[in-house]
């Protein structure tokens, strides 16, 4: 997941001495994170009133 990779980035930049990366890659990842969430959360709105396999949309 990339969220997952710019945290594991932002820890590596952390010890490389680089806590201005880090700390965007870490922002970045927090923030696909809620993204990922606000997505997940209009799909479960969403969900109910979509067509099924076979069902028209219209």
């Amino acid at each position: 997941m990339l969220a997952d990779k710019l945290e594991r980035d932002a820890v590596k930049d952390t010890a490389r001495g680089r806590p201005k990366l880090a700390s965007e890659l870490a922002g970045a990842s927090t923030a696909i994170k809620a993204a990922a969430a606000h997505i997940n959360t209009a799909w479960r709105i969403c969900e109910p009133y979509m067509p099924t396999a076979g069902q028209s949309s219209k």
